[in-house]
């Protein structure tokens, strides 16, 4: 069964860890903590990244290790920000 094909925060998610952690993410996107591709100084850019290109806020109260082991997790935890609004809307345009 092919798989879907990635999506526009997704892309820009594997340009983050390309281009600024200059981490090879798996072609599966997962294991990025449990395989340690990221350390905590990486950990703590991604999250600056993702705040800053995504115009969200991340609740850091709420953060759970599983929102950040896989590419689609992040995603998912971008859309699910209270301050995504613009960003589902230009999804949807």
């Amino acid at each position: 069964m092919p798989s879907e094909p990635e999506s526009e925060i997704g892309r820009n998610l594997r340009g983050i860890f390309a281009e600024i952690l200059q981490v090879e993410v798996p072609p599966d996107g997962s294991g990025l903590i449990s395989r340690g591709l990221i350390d905590s100084l990486a950990l703590d850019e991604l999250l600056f990244q993702i705040e800053e290109r995504f115009e969200v806020t991340v609740d850091f109260e709420q953060l759970e290790r599983d929102d950040l082991e896989t590419i689609e997790a992040i995603e998912q935890l971008i859309v699910r920000s209270p301050t995504s609004q613009p960003l589902r809307a230009a999804q949807q345009a």
